[in-house]
């Protein structure tokens, strides 16, 4: 069976028992009945999240299903979901952990998470329900295998593991959790024996996890307000691009270091412009629109933080540009669509454009939520504070 299908399996159960639980349990009954079972509120809550893989045991379960203030046929009814769900979440981890015996099958587990992380970045075509799910999936399928996949047999697989979940723990404004798994398999990389049989036949593979490590590390404390330390980490990233001459490696980090650039207490706009400059040249040798898109909102981002009169006209200039573009690229997903449009709201808030600022926060606070794009949408209430607060009163 797929990881997917036992995912599928764990979420259908869990949904019925958080059914269940809220047919009987009212508000002012929750923390009472988490006291009596013995678990804490916050624990309990844990269970009721959407896609989570927090579960209970098997006598945790007898517990809940003990102390429900609810007919016999619904206690047994809790404890069979709860147990059904446990018991499908044990056999996905022993499909991940006896699948290292067979590369086909491990091979066969990461390309579900992979292809499932692929979807819920680029996609358009789906609703933004269906993508916060592929990104909690994700979440949760990635988590299962790095605790199943040992990283001594297997560098490659884990590496291809952490990579993913290193950037989804970023969407779910997880940041601390995504540069744990992004300095742990940058560490796991630069300690691979490379003389090894193994490293010898995939060694462009492992130069390329080892690149997204280094730039996801870099990424996370961007994510945590560290430019500083993003850009030193950026410099690595930008040396093992050069070394192995790799364009690909040099333009994402030419991209990623401008996207850092523009948070730090003062940056000259040429470097800025450098920056656009030498990943837009390659991304257009490469074909890739997408790519020049991000490239040129995140120059627009750079002259908005920069501030003067001429910055933001060069801004805005730049952001018609790159809008009139858009309908032509067919896999911006809504990650990318909200980068764009905070870029635009921040243009309208320091212009004075209240209507224009209003009218384009609202459909982000409405993506951001229904997305699972959390971290986002935390970006926005940190910097609005009480303004996004009044939007959210209006609806």
């Amino acid at each position: 069976m797929s990881l997917i299908t036992w995912y599928d399996k764990v979420d259908m159960h869990r949904e019925v028992a958080v059914a269940i639980l809220d047919a009987f349990l009212t508000h002012g009954k929750k923390d009472n009945f988490a006291r009596q079972v013995g678990i804490s509120p916050q624990w309990y809550s844990y269970i009721r999240q959407a896609g989570s893989f927090s579960l209970p045991d098997l006598p945790t379960a007898k517990l809940l299903a003990k102390y429900l203030p609810a007919p016999g046929y619904y206690k047994d009814a809790l404890y069979e979901h709860l147990s059904e769900a446990r018991i499908a979440y044990e056999n996905a981890s022993k499909e991940i952990f006896f699948s290292q015996s067979d590369d086909e099958r491990l091979a066969f587990y990461i390309n579900e998470i992979s292809q499932a992380h692929n979807q819920a970045v680029f996609a358009n075509n789906l609703a933004p329900d269906e993508v916060k799910k592929l990104y909690i999936r994700v979440y949760e399928l990635s988590n299962l295998a790095v605790r199943n996949i040992s990283f001594e047999n297997h560098p490659l697989e884990f590496l291809e593991i952490c990579n993913p979940l290193a950037d989804v723990s970023y969407v779910l404004d997880k940041a601390s959790h995504g540069i744990y798994w992004a300095k742990l398999a940058r560490r796991i990389a630069e300690n691979i024996d490379k003389q090894s049989a193994n490293f010898l036949s995939n060694w462009k593979s492992l130069q390329q996890q080892h690149f997204f490590a280094i730039r996801n590390e870099a990424l996370g404390y961007h994510n945590l307000h560290n430019p500083s330390m993003a850009q030193q980490v950026f410099n690595h990233a930008e040396n093992l691009a050069s070394i192995h001459q790799n364009i690909v490696f040099l333009s994402d980090t030419y991209r990623n270091r401008l996207i850092s650039l523009s948070t730090m207490p003062r940056f000259a706009i040429s470097d800025a412009e450098s920056l656009a400059m030498l990943a837009g040249n390659i991304f257009e040798k490469r074909d890739d629109p997408l790519s020049i898109f991000m490239t040129q909102e995140a120059l627009a981002r750079a002259y908005i933080a920069h501030g003067t009169s001429r910055s933001l006209k060069k801004a805005n200039r730049v952001l018609e540009k790159t809008l009139s573009g858009l309908d032509t690229i067919h896999y911006t997903g809504y990650i990318h669509q909200v980068v764009v449009m905070q870029t635009i709201a921040s243009l309208f808030w320091v212009t004075g454009d209240s209507a224009g600022w209003k009218n384009i926060m609202k459909k982000i606070l409405v993506i951001t939520s229904e997305a699972g794009l959390f971290h986002q949408y935390r970006k926005a209430v940190e910097k609005y504070g009480s303004a996004i607060q009044s939007l959210e009163k209006e609806g």
